[in-house]
């Protein structure tokens, strides 16, 4: 059997984001995998699994350095939000890929030039 991905949420970004159907629907459908949706209520604490995609508004780092921390492998982020291009993007050298919601080429360019994660545009929504 093929592993799922385990795709992290807090629950109160899954239920007020528009785009979520979007992400189900379009962006993940043609993954040829089990995805197992996980939404967390802030004050849960974060599951530590391989085989991760960390949904986030904010900065992770934290959270991806734990993970690191223990061996785990195949830790994604997918960074939501930032219109502006003005969030920190240091999480990323902890990911071994960054999907990203807004487009900057700068933005796109950072992990690879610093040999951190591959960052990919998803046109979400």
């Amino acid at each position: 059997m093929t592993r799922p991905l385990n795709l992290v949420w807090r629950r109160k970004a899954l239920d007020s984001l528009m785009e979520a159907t979007f992400i189900r629907e379009v962006l993940f459908a043609g993954v040829r995998r089990p995805i197992r949706w996980i939404a967390l209520e802030d004050g849960d604490d974060l599951p530590m699994l391989d085989d991760i995609l960390i949904v986030s508004f904010g900065d992770p780092a934290d959270y991806l350095k734990a993970l690191r921390d223990r061996g785990l492998h195949n830790i994604g982020l997918f960074h939501l939000g930032d219109e502006r291009g003005e969030n920190s993007i240091e999480a990323y050298a902890l990911a071994d890929y960054v999907l990203r919601h807004y487009h900057f080429p700068e933005r796109l360019r950072a992990g690879k030039a610093g040999g951190g994660a591959e960052v990919l545009w998803v046109p979400n929504g």
